[in-house]
């Protein structure tokens, strides 16, 4: 008998009712009103977002606008009004996956995540927000990074932050 043992691996599919692909304001608002209407249970339910950490990104809004205080008042509240983790926001009996979707199989009801698991669902939500692409705009980029200039943005915190 061969002492080398062969190993196959195989990445075990898992079924959730509803997919709710993103983490964010939309995501947390979708959990929140199945489980509110008595649409589903908390068990029922698996958010897919790689963030660890969620962003009230409306509240930028207030900061750019000063009416959350000054430079050191905001940095000193960050994480009670503006950014908490991602587990603190969620039932705790919601399946939290932080991992990213990056492939859909609609016709097979089916998602996969970057790590390369797979999950079938019954209802799929798909709110994933934007994505910030300063890099497209001519100067932006160095305008935003550079600290002495006066370009600034409400939907980053530290660039919010400059306004």
């Amino acid at each position: 008998m061969n002492s080398k043992a062969l190993f196959r691996i195989q990445r075990c599919q898992i079924h959730t009712k509803y997919a709710i692909v993103g983490g964010g304001t939309a995501g947390m608002n979708t959990a929140a009103q199945l489980l509110s209407s008595g649409v589903a249970t908390p068990s029922e339910i698996t958010v897919f977002d790689p963030s660890k950490m969620h962003y009230y990104q409306p509240g930028f809004t207030m900061v750019a606008g000063g009416v959350l205080g000054d430079d050191w008042k905001v940095r000193s509240q960050v994480g009670r009004l503006l950014r908490r983790p991602m587990q603190q926001l969620f039932n705790p009996d919601i399946h939290l996956i932080s991992d990213a979707v990056n492939e859909y199989e609609p016709d097979q009801n089916k998602l996969h995540t970057a790590s390369g698991s797979s999950f079938t669902y019954d209802t799929l939500v798909v709110c994933t927000g934007i994505e910030l692409r300063y890099d497209l705009i001519e100067g932006a980029s160095e305008a935003l990074d550079d600290p002495h200039s006066s370009v600034g943005s409400m939907y980053n915190l530290e660039y919010a932050m400059k306004m």
